[in-house]
């Protein structure tokens, strides 16, 4: 038989039984579903899922009687429609599809505000009202001075607070002895500060400059006057040096041999750096390491050693401490270069980077405590350091320079030198420290007779000083 008259009796064939005339002939010979989404598997196997409805509606279609239908108004059309009313089309089920994904988005972007409502909004992770935070003032990531108060999204000191700029903040200078009476007004040291004067404590000795007020009675640097300074490892008690009963006198020096890493055992025994002084012996403690030979044997802490950090030799720079095995700037100065330790600044100072890093004066403008002002004259009493590649450098006072590791100097007029990263600026001097694994606080063991157990400025974490004196 020739397959244009097998197609034919196809055709007829499924005329006769009601087959929706959307019907197709299929590849093998077999009849295809409707457009509607009854299709044949490949297979020759039953029909998707999908279209079940046509299935169904094209059975009770054969079953009835053909009285009650025709071949062409009810058995070819009805069928048709019941396809049409019952089955989805592709393109509608996309839709549908497209249209739950963007309900599911829709209700994630709800969740993701939910408890966040006006007038707060959220923050990076922080559902805040930015018309109150101070860490969010106005729009997101606008942070206020210190100690600012954020009123309807403008940064602002309240009450009696003075604005001291960017870095300082807002300050009460009427008892704030770090700006006393004015922005930058550093009382000496010991020195308390009343309405905005400072002043020296009931019974202590005013002795100026960078010594500032001491206790006559119990400080072993200023026994009975400011000059008065005790033998080292002497005890002042009501203005009068002496040496315990219990010690060894050491020359000029007083000391417990069993426990003095200075005098070990013996007047001449001397540890090394970072090692304790244990019943006489000297022993590097637990945490420790032994770096360097000879006079630079040391038993030393790789998680603070600026010269040693993280391994013997790693050093630090200048401008640098070692904190937590790495190498930082130094507390009190921001990292303002590409890479760390490149750039330490003083943003209170730096006429390139004042108040925050980037931010340059003109030429004819000063870096004071963080914020570029006119003119190139300093206050009375102050020290102008730096200027000429950028602005006009900064004035510092006398307070400041006792204590910067940058122009460290105890001599009103000089902007003193940079310390070392083994150096502390102590009172204007710049003083050798060193750390040890023995302790984190003081007072520390391994600090013996000659050296001071002191806080690294800016930190809690100890250090042994040498000398009598601790950094300002």
């Amino acid at each position: 038989m020739s397959p244009s008259r097998l197609l034919f009796l196809s055709v007829s064939f499924a005329v006769m039984y009601g087959c929706s005339s959307s019907g197709r002939i299929a590849a093998d010979g077999g009849l295809d579903g409707s457009s509607d989404g009854l299709a044949a598997k490949p297979d020759g196997g039953k029909p998707h899922d999908d279209a079940k409805a046509d299935s169904k509606a094209d059975s009770k279609a054969d079953s009835k009687p053909d009285s009650e239908t025709t071949p062409h108004d009810g058995g070819h059309d009805a069928p048709r429609d019941v396809g049409h009313d019952t089955a989805e089309p592709a393109d509608a089920q996309l839709d549908t599809g497209d249209a739950r994904a963007d309900s599911a988005t829709d209700a994630g972007s709800d969740a993701t505000d939910a408890g966040c409502l006006t007038p707060k909004q959220v923050c990076g992770t922080t559902c805040t009202n930015t018309a109150t935070d101070p860490a969010n003032c106005g729009v997101c990531g606008t942070a206020c001075e210190p100690n600012a108060t954020c009123t309807a999204g403008v940064c602002g000191c309240a009450g009696m607070l003075s604005d001291c700029g960017p870095v300082i903040g807002c300050v009460l200078a009427t008892t704030d002895p770090k700006n006393c009476g004015a922005c930058g007004n550093a009382c000496e040291p010991g020195a308390i500060c009343t309405d905005g004067v400072c002043g020296c404590p009931t019974g202590d000795l005013e002795c100026g400059g960078l010594i500032g007020c001491v206790d006559p009675t119990s400080d072993p640097a200023h026994c009975g006057t400011c000059t008065g300074a005790c033998p080292a490892g002497d005890i002042c008690t009501g203005t009068t040096c002496s040496c315990p009963t219990a010690n060894t006198q050491c020359g000029t020096d007083c000391t417990d041999l069993a426990n003095d890493p200075g005098h070990c055992g013996t007047c001449a025994n001397v540890c090394p750096n970072g090692d304790t002084c244990v019943a006489g012996i000297c022993a590097c403690p637990s945490g420790g390491t032994v770096c360097g030979a000879g006079a630079t044997l040391a038993c030393t802490d790789t998680k603070t050693d600026p010269d040693d950090c993280s391994a013997c030799g790693s050093a630090c720079g200048a401008t640098q401490f070692c904190t937590g095995s790495a190498c930082a700037c130094r507390p009190g100065l921001t990292e303002c270069g590409a890479s760390p330790g490149t750039a330490c600044s003083d943003l209170l100072h730096d006429d390139a980077n004042c108040g925050a890093c980037g931010t340059a004066c003109g030429l004819t403008e000063r870096c004071q405590d963080g914020v570029c002002t006119a003119g190139v004259a300093c206050p009375l009493g102050s020290t102008r350091c730096g200027g000429g590649t950028v602005g006009a450098g900064s004035c510092y006072t006398l307070q400041e320079l006792g204590s910067s590791p940058i122009h460290c100097s105890d001599v009103a007029g000089s902007c003193g030198v940079a310390c070392a990263a083994d150096q502390v600026c102590t009172r204007g001097i710049c003083t050798a420290f060193f750390t040890s694994a023995a302790c984190t606080t003081c007072p520390c063991a391994a600090c013996g007779v000659g050296t001071t157990c002191c806080d690294y400025p800016g930190s809690t974490e100890a250090v042994c000083v040498t000398g009598t004196a601790c950094p300002l």
